[in-house]
């Protein structure tokens, strides 16, 4: 573990944090008010042509779906480990006159 990355770590600032909330919440509403009654709601009326083809039908697991399930997961292991092997070491830290440069350059 990182402690100086860890020192650092803190919750997101309430400028990224509220326009979240703020969308959040209408949507979960209109998600809420489209949606209910489950069975009878204006979504499911209005996907109901879509799925009228397949209304019914029940799709079982096999072998194939297992085993694209377990190949796609091994592609991520694998990228997964070759992204850590060359992760390159963090550069130094700046000096004190590096940051003033840079805050001015920022500001």
């Amino acid at each position: 573990r990182d402690e100086q990355a860890f020192a650092h770590a803190h919750e997101s600032p309430w400028s990224m944090t509220g326009p979240l909330i703020v969308l959040a919440i209408p949507s979960a509403l209109i998600g809420l008010a489209l949606g209910l009654p489950p069975e009878d709601g204006h979504i499911d009326r209005f996907l109901e042509p879509v799925f009228e083809a397949v209304k019914g039908e029940v799709h079982a697991f096999g072998a194939l779906d297992i085993g694209l399930m377990i190949f796609s997961a091994l592609i991520g292991l694998a990228v997964l480990l070759f992204a850590r092997r060359r992760r390159r070491a963090a550069p130094p830290p700046l000096s004190p006159e590096e940051t003033d440069r840079l805050k001015e350059l920022l500001s």
